[in-house]
């Protein structure tokens, strides 16, 4: 095994690793912003932030630890995930944004 594998295990097992903590900082997050969503707008954005953030980083990062522990990638199994799962990728990467942006500007406005 050569110094190029043992980077691209290292960088697999690195893709779980956020993969997990993101999911549970975002469940977090989320869980926080329901309770507290009664009281300020701001939190029903960071609800559907957290959300979209998940979604992002389950396509992009267990892809990339299936790829390079089990041989082989999750969209190329079937045309239609393949589809569904670029869909989910760059629309939740934008919807995050947009999130962002609306979270800023309510922010200054309140």
């Amino acid at each position: 095994m050569g110094p190029i594998e043992i980077i691209r295990k290292i960088i697999g097992i690195y893709t779980l690793l956020v993969l997990i903590i993101g999911t549970l900082t975002n469940l977090l997050t989320f869980i926080t912003c329901i309770k507290l969503r009664k009281s300020n707008t701001i939190f029903l954005f960071m609800m559907f932030f957290a959300l979209s953030n998940i979604a992002s980083l389950y396509w992009f990062n267990l892809n990339h630890f299936v790829e390079e522990h089990l041989g082989y990638t999750i969209h190329a199994t079937n045309l239609i995930i393949c589809k569904l799962g670029c869909l989910m990728h760059f629309s939740s990467l934008q919807i995050a944004a947009w999130l962002l942006v609306n979270i800023i500007f309510f922010f200054n406005s309140i």
